[in-house]
């Protein structure tokens, strides 16, 4: 039986710091300046690509991949409740088809929607649906930010300084198969 692919734990290291120091600082930077929509596309895709690196699969399953970090991280590590409107949502393709898909595809969700800078009190969920409400979706970009931001140092935490084997494992494989770092 073949090994799982390996890297260096510096190589590792230096992979999570550049990207976790960009999407941080860009989404930061953006949410400063109101730049709702471009952050709100950024993040959804970040959420995506963050979750193919805890499932070893930065290629295919991007909706699987979605909805684990949320689920991992967004909701049982910082007590969101993501899944929850992804739920809501499943008959339009749950979060992932309604909103990471909406913007990246349509610029706009699927549904009559609004993206808001900030809330006037914390949410547990920065997308807020309400079928009955005009407009039925609202994505507070600076709600989501905070949650991102959680969901990412969590997830960075748990694979550089706790080094947890099995998120080492996934991680691994998924930079080797798409080619990013090569195996030591």
């Amino acid at each position: 039986m073949a090994s799982s692919p390996s890297i260096s734990d510096e190589k590792r290291m230096e992979y999570m710091d550049t990207i976790k120091n960009f999407m941080i600082e860009d989404s930061k930077r953006g949410v400063e300046s109101g730049l709702n929509y471009l952050v709100a596309l950024g993040m959804s895709a970040y959420t995506e690509i963050l979750g193919g690196l805890c499932n070893r699969n930065l290629q295919s399953n991007h909706k699987g991949a979605y909805e684990l970090f949320l689920r991992n991280y967004f909701d049982k590590k910082c007590g969101c409740e993501y899944m929850k409107v992804d739920d809501e949502l499943k008959d339009l393709g749950g979060l992932y088809g309604v909103v990471r898909s909406g913007f990246v595809h349509k610029y706009l969700l699927t549904k009559k929607s609004f993206v808001a800078t900030h809330s006037d009190s914390p949410l547990k969920c920065a997308i807020i649906y309400n079928r009955k409400e005009d407009p039925e979706i609202i994505f507070v970009v600076e709600e989501y930010f905070k949650h991102f931001r959680c969901a990412l140092e969590t997830y960075y935490d748990e694979l550089i300084n706790k080094k947890d084997i099995h998120l080492i494992q996934n991680f691994d494989l998924a930079v080797t198969r798409s080619d990013l770092i090569s195996e030591d």
